[in-house]
């Protein structure tokens, strides 16, 4: 009877306990890819993660939950907007470098070829 009781708190309680940690993990994550990537972006983008950051760190205090998943909602688009730019560069980077080797070594021995492969049966005689 008492379980069934608190079967709605008990939830509601897993609810903010996930979120908080999913929480911590993205400002966690957030920090460590402007850590990483600072040279690479720039000062708004820095500052726009801090302060979405910071912004997050204040709802997780005052524990207002409805307030935390906006929060996180919003640290989560910036993140991930800053990692598709990042990943956009690194890539057109990557292109041009292949580019530019591809242009020097046009002709690298590499043949196409077709193949069939041939299987020969084997008859099997059974002795008895």
């Amino acid at each position: 009877k008492e379980a069934e009781e608190n079967a709605e708190t008990d939830k509601t309680r897993k609810e903010e306990a996930e979120l908080k940690n999913e929480a911590d993990q993205l400002i966690f994550q957030a920090e460590k890819t402007v850590k990483d990537l600072e040279d690479k972006v720039s000062e708004e983008e820095v500052k726009q993660v801090e302060d979405a950051s910071a912004e997050l760190k204040e709802a997780l205090e005052a524990e207002n939950f409805e307030d935390v998943k906006t929060k996180k909602d919003a640290l989560e688009e910036i993140v991930q907007a800053l990692s598709m730019k990042l990943y956009e560069q690194a890539a057109a980077e990557a292109e041009a470098a292949q580019g530019a080797e591809g242009s020097e070594d046009a002709d690298d021995g590499v043949v196409d070829a077709d193949f069939e492969e041939v299987v020969e049966e084997k008859e099997e005689k059974e002795e008895k």
